[in-house]
């Protein structure tokens, strides 16, 4: 995990290095070793680099056996010794034992071909000798950012907004699943397989289970102790129960008040299953207080990840304080299994509607755009690498060829069961208070009331902007469409960091009002 950068066809290699520079003093958060820095005749790539894999071997950037393709990576491949030893068939040799090496020498072999080939999260940037071009990649979800800036002819790439800021080109970013080869179009790389179901819940259920803890698995192969983001939910307590299968040095950590629905019930699994945690504690005062620094690390004004980036901000601060570098997630779970209180309202207006399968790829594509891009800034604002296993590609492909009534069901109650197969699938693991536990809003399950109208961050930025202030707003900046007086607060401290950046007027349609915690 890393924080990178790069720069294309400037006049020399002193431009371009003082370029990437500039860029790299804008990320030094997202990594320990600073301003590791290639150049060539009119380009230069760097990283802030957060060593995990191969830590004292590292270094990046990384070259081809013959030094014709160097790249820099953020991010973690999980099958790169698989490649490698490919690789090593085709006549290849490998002097470090890092996934950067191997992308560079995968890519003098395989040319774009190798980003199908790679299973995990990454955002890639290279130069290619032979061809005299650059190219980049994302992962298939965008767990991993990538963005860029062009000024007539000369391009800048790099891991967060903030370090384009001020740059004569407009920001823009690499779709997720997609490359780019000089300033074609980019190309979606990434195609879903067809994954056969079975009609039978219960063989569905088993069947995730075991896809579950392969993805987790592979996440945690380190000698490095792992961190899990704990809200004591189906989603986290899943991920929590697999790594502690897994890896021998696991710690959870909780955030919210100390009788808070989400304290309590993590506490009391982790006292049942016998798991080490940490219980971080803030009063809300000391949430709002960070709200203009939430801002400016995630790049966002977009309310619902204001209020929970609070958290996340104060919880990844906690852990990497404690001395982690890796942490696990539950995101992805909702978007996947129909978590969210959207999902099931649709549900039990249409049943199972061609219309809800369309939310569900909705949310599902934007999550670059809301969760993720809240976590990874959060995370890596303390250097602090999260990985995301709901989100394994064996895991995505399996839950979109579910139907529908495998994720959500009527209830004898009248309720709708949200997140079904994923309950069976730990249904007697898991004690059943956890597996049928119901979704609390992030902010009230943390002790701190509703996430919504009535809630501390609304009455907050309502406190902070009158009528008035709120009507100029929106006539000043019509294409950001700005709902509420707690939208304009946030908005104007946006503003006054990044400008009116038209990237961010391209505003997310899901997860608008409310967060909810997995």
């Amino acid at each position: 995990m890393c924080g990178i950068a790069g720069a294309f066809n400037y006049t020399d290699d002193s431009q371009a290095e003082s370029q990437v520079r500039g860029l790299l003093s804008n990320l030094l958060h997202r990594g320990h070793s600073h301003y590791e820095i290639g150049l060539g005749e009119t380009w230069a790539l760097g990283t802030n680099r957060l060593a995990i894999v191969d830590r004292d071997h590292g270094r990046q950037p990384m070259c081809s056996n013959d030094r014709k393709i160097t790249g820099v990576l953020n991010g973690e491949i999980y099958n790169y010794h698989a490649l490698r030893q490919e690789l090593e068939l085709a006549g290849y040799n490998f002097t470090t034992d890092t996934d950067t090496e191997v992308i560079a020498n995968g890519y003098h072999y395989w040319s774009e071909a190798l980003f199908e080939r790679l299973d995990g999260m990454f955002a890639i940037i290279l130069y290619d000798e032979r061809t005299c071009r650059w190219v980049v990649a994302r992962d298939p979800m965008g767990i991993k950012p990538m963005y860029y800036s062009y000024e007539g002819l000369r391009v800048l790439f790099s891991s967060e907004i903030k370090a384009l800021i001020g740059r004569a080109g407009e920001t823009g970013e690499l779709p997720p699943g997609h490359y780019q080869v000089e300033r074609q179009e980019p190309v979606a790389y990434f195609k879903p397989e067809s994954v056969t179901v079975s009609d039978d819940l219960a063989e569905n259920a088993h069947a995730l289970r075991a896809l579950i803890s392969s993805a987790v698995r592979k996440r945690v192969q380190t000698d490095l102790p792992v961190a899990v983001l704990f809200s004591g939910g189906i989603d986290s307590s899943i991920i929590l129960y697999e790594a502690t299968q897994h890896h021998p040095d696991v710690t959870a950590f909780v955030i919210g008040r100390e009788d808070a629905e989400d304290v309590c019930s993590a506490k009391w699994l982790c006292n049942e299953l016998n798991i080490k945690y940490q219980h971080i504690e803030i009063p809300a005062p000391a949430l709002l207080d960070s709200i203009p620094e939430v801002i400016r690390t995630i790049e966002s004004f977009e309310p619902n990840h204001i209020r929970g980036g609070t958290l996340s901000y104060a919880l990844s601060r906690s852990i990497a304080g404690a001395g982690f570098r890796i942490a696990l997630c539950g995101e992805g779970a909702d978007e996947l299994f129909g978590g969210y209180q959207e999902f099931s309202q649709k549900y039990r207006a249409e049943g199972a509607s061609q219309e809800l399968r369309q939310m569900l790829k909705t949310f599902q594509v934007q999550l670059h755009r809301t969760q993720l891009q809240r976590v990874d800034r959060t995370a890596m604002r303390f250097t602090l690498e999260v990985r995301v296993p709901f989100l394994d590609t064996a895991v995505t492909n399996f839950a979109s060829a579910l139907p529908i009534d495998h994720l959500l069901r009527d209830s004898t109650t009248g309720d709708v069961i949200s997140k079904l197969v994923l309950r069976e699938a730990y249904r007697g693991i898991l004690p059943d208070q956890i597996v049928d536990r119901h979704k609390a809003v992030l902010s009230y399950g943390a002790g701190f009331d509703s996430n919504g109208a009535e809630g501390i961050f609304y009455e907050h930025g309502r406190a902070q902007v009158t009528d008035s202030e709120f009507e100029l707003l929106q006539r000043q900046y019509p294409a950001f469409a700005l709902k509420s007086r707690e939208e304009a607060y946030y908005f104007n401290i946006f503003v006054e960091v990044f400008g009116p950046l038209s990237l961010a007027a391209a505003r997310p349609t899901v997860n608008a009002t409310r967060m909810e915690a997995a």
